[in-house]
Order: structure tokens, then C-alpha cells, then sequence
């Protein structure tokens, strides 16, 4: 004789299911975050590597601001990363010194050159829009020279400006990268001061 289920059962396995499922979608969320975070870090490692690179042929890191550039801009809105975009895509010495992929790359706020400054440290991009680079989850990642971290930045975050203090050492309440840059994303929960921000500091 084949026996059959009871609704009791049948119960009782769909609610087992449902807390597995329930148990299971925060583990996948973590570890889906975790990559992205990986991944965010590995774009600005790479970063800082064409940095190191082009302060090596110009005697100094690319600037954080575009007056050092000659350039007058409408505000300071992702200035830093920005200038490092046009820097690190220089025709002069070496470069360009990074080859920036169609996602690591945008206009967040939308913002761009005269006609006549789009050859800005002699990039070699020909867009008169300014570009700055950008983590996985769409925002803008900041840059920053030491000569600016008294100051620190604005970085577009979900749409929205938002200052951000240059990064400290915990215990020695030193700049981290005291004589070279910063560059720093707002992370996964794209909030400025939180526990996931991703720093990368010079050497």
C-alpha cells in the first residue's frame, strides 16, 4: 500500500524550506557584498599602482585639484578623482598611464571641460566631460593628494555630494599615506563613515 503525505507534513516541509531559504538569502547577501568590496579594492589597488607609476616620471603624484592643472571648475564635487583621471590618461612622459574600463568610469554629477580644456594634462581623452572612476556599486571613489588632506574631499555618494575626511591611523593619529594620496570608496552600504568604507593609502 503507497502511502501519501498529510497536509501536516506537506506543512511542515514547506515551512522547513522557507527557514532555509530565510537562513540562506542573508549568508548569499554577505558573501556577495564581501566579493564586491574584493573587487572595489582590487580596482583601487590598481589605481594606485598607475600612481606610483606616473609619480615616478612627473616627480609627484597627479594633484587633487584642477587649479594645479590651470583649470577653473564649476565645483568641487569628485575634483579629486577627476584630475586623476585626465592625469593618469596623459600622453606625455609614459602614459596614459591606465587604461580605464567602460564600468570603472562616469560623470556623477554631471559636470564637464571647456572645448578648449579637454586636453587638460594632455589626456588623451577627448570627451569634454569630467570623468572620475568608480566602484562596483556606481559611485564615485575619491582621490587625494597629502597636500590636500587638512581639507579633505566631496565625493559623489547615491547621487548626493558628501565631504570626507582624509583617513587616520587608529593609533597614531598619523594621515595614512602621510607623503602620497588616499583614495577611498564609500563601500557597499554607500555611506561615508561607516565600517565597509574601502581605503587605499600610498606607500
Amino acid at each position: 500500500m503507497q502511502r501519501r503525505f498529510t497536509l501536516i507534513e506537506l506543512l511542515v516541509v514547506i515551512t522547513v524550506v522557507i527557514a532555509l531559504v530565510a537562513i540562506s538569502i542573508p549568508a548569499l547577501s554577505g558573501i556577495r557584498s564581501r566579493s564586491q568590496r574584493k573587487a572595489t579594492e582590487a580596482f583601487m589597488q590598481r589605481l594606485k599602482l598607475a600612481i606610483e607609476s606616473y609619480s615616478n616620471d612627473f616627480g609627484d603624484y597627479p594633484p587633487s585639484s584642477f587649479r594645479k592643472l590651470g583649470i577653473k571648475k564649476t565645483n568641487d564635487d569628485n575634483e579629486g578623482g577627476e584630475v586623476l583621471v585626465r592625469c593618469l590618461t596623459t600622453s606625455d612622459r609614459s602614459g596614459p598611464y591606465f587604461d580605464f574600463k567602460e564600468l570603472e568610469i562616469g560623470n556623477t554629477d554631471q559636470d564637464s571641460l571647456r572645448n578648449s580644456e579637454t586636453g587638460a594634462a594632455k589626456s588623451t581623452l577627448r570627451t569634454t566631460e569630467l570623468l572620475e572612476p568608480l566602484d562596483v556599486w556606481g559611485n564615485a571613489i575619491l582621490y587625494m593628494h597629502n597636500r590636500d588632506y587638512d581639507k579633505g574631499g566631496t565625493v559623489n555618494v547615491n547621487g548626493q555630494p558628501a565631504t570626507v575626511k582624509a583617513h587616520e591611523n587608529e593609533k597614531t593619529k598619523q594621515y595614512s599615506g602621510l607623503t602620497s594620496f588616499q583614495l577611498y570608496s564609500a563601500g557597499p552600504d554607500g555611506e561615508v563613515g561607516t565600517g565597509d568604507d574601502v581605503w587605499v593609502a600610498g606607500e
